[in-house]
């Protein structure tokens, strides 16, 4: 490269997670609060993850947002969940940064199966993509006794193991103000979003993990069908997450 071509390469201020930006602010990184919940939440379980899906080591933009969200969601009354949880790396960081543990009048719900994505609930191009990839590469074994320690300092924190939707119907929310859906394939998210939606009221939050993803075009497809019968707007992030604010 010579020198009048190195003078042309932007400065980025953040590489990470699938996009770059320059000329930008990068806020999250000085909001002192979230970087200690963002620390304490994800380096205890590095080491669990570094080898197998090591760009959720820097999904700390996508944390910032959840916790952003979490933050507006507070101004409503009701409940905050997470319907597809693992380790838990967003929602303690959520949980931490709003400090859940002083408002003991709300439940903070996870679902999760603990032990990975039911293959009967993919579809043929998710369970030959990226859902078959997270069984056989990511999710290989049963988190739910770390997962239940790590919500230990919340005691409203619940943890609901089993599959969604079914897992949704045995115990709920009545009011949910902050729904994160994280599932990675469509059919349980969609059933999740219908399942929530009555109960969230204007306001309310829904955060779309995987929305802008390359390989999650059925989920993409599936909430904009979603959405758009219920008027209403995604935001797509370019974190790749979908957002939409219930009008």
């Amino acid at each position: 490269m010579s020198e009048n071509q190195s003078k042309n390469v932007p400065e980025f201020s953040h590489i990470a997670d699938r996009f770059a930006t320059w000329g930008l602010n990068t806020a999250y990184l000085t909001d002192e609060r979230f970087v200690s919940a963002w620390r304490e939440s994800l380096y205890p379980v590095a080491p669990l993850i570094a080898n197998k899906t090591p760009e959720v080591m820097r999904i700390d933009w996508k944390a910032h947002i959840c916790c952003c969200a979490a933050q507006q969601a507070l101004h409503y009354e009701g409940d905050f969940v997470e319907c597809g949880v693992n380790y838990g790396i967003i929602s303690k960081t959520v949980a931490r940064y709003v400090d859940f543990a002083r408002y003991p009048e709300r439940t903070f719900w996870l679902y999760d199966t603990f032990r990975g994505i039911p293959p009967e609930q993919m579809s043929d191009t998710e369970a030959k993509g990226l859902g078959g990839w997270h069984n056989e590469n990511n999710y290989t074994c049963d988190v739910f006794p770390i997962a239940r320690h790590r919500f230990a300092p919340f005691p409203n924190a619940r943890l609901v193991p089993g599959k969604v939707p079914e897992s949704l119907y045995q115990v709920a929310a009545a009011r949910v103000v902050w729904l994160h859906i994280d599932m990675n394939i469509t059919f349980p998210e969609i059933a999740a979003a219908e399942f929530f939606w009555p109960r969230i009221p204007q306001g309310g939050i829904i955060i779309l993990d995987d929305y802008g993803y390359r390989g999650h075009e059925e989920q993409m497809e599936a909430f904009q069908k979603f959405a758009a019968e219920r008027g209403q707007n995604i935001f797509a992030l370019p974190t790749g997450q979908g957002m939409i604010v219930k009008a």
